[in-house]
């Protein structure tokens, strides 16, 4: 069966802010069996490292990352873990991010057959979600550090902008 959404999530040296972050994602989650998780670990961050031996869940897929420029690459950690996504939708998450909706998948559903680009409704702008035909034109998910503010220009100026009945928290 094929995923309805990927999320993209890079991570350094926060354990317990990406544990809670993961399991907000599957606790408020309708059906976690239309759901994967990519997540980039840094090749040299041992913790999380262990974390991701520790954690086999069928749908998180860990992938062993460069650390590059830290934040300054984020862009580029994105756009390599959505070479292995395979849903329709992609959400690149931040690893200090939780999700409030209760079955957010199930408002991702509904906005399936839209073709735009959506952005979550949040206290800051910090992930971005779109249908996945958006990066396969555009040659990837973003190109600049800011890909979530970004996605967001781009949408409202080509008019592809939906909003979206998703809550998120940045916890940082």
């Amino acid at each position: 069966m094929e995923k309805l959404i990927s999320v993209l999530i890079p991570t350094r040296g926060r354990p317990t802010e990406f544990i809670n972050s993961i399991n907000s994602l599957i606790d408020n989650a309708n059906n976690i069996d239309n759901i994967e998780i990519i997540v980039g670990v840094d090749n040299d961050d041992d913790t999380m490292k262990n974390i991701s031996e520790k954690n086999t869940q069928n749908y998180i897929k860990y992938v062993s990352t460069d650390r590059g420029n830290g934040y300054a690459d984020l862009h580029i950690k994105y756009n390599n873990l959505f070479r292995y996504s395979k849903a329709t939708w992609i959400l690149c998450w931040s690893d200090d991010c939780v999700i409030v909706t209760k079955n957010w998948d199930l408002e991702i559903q509904r906005l399936d057959k839209l073709n735009k680009i959506c952005i979550p409704k949040l206290n800051l702008w910090t992930v971005a979600l779109t249908h996945r035909k958006i990066p396969e034109i555009w040659n990837g998910i973003g190109h600049n550090l800011f890909l979530d503010n970004w996605y967001n220009e781009a949408g409202e100026k080509l008019g592809l902008h939906e909003a979206c009945k998703i809550e998120v928290r940045h916890m940082h």
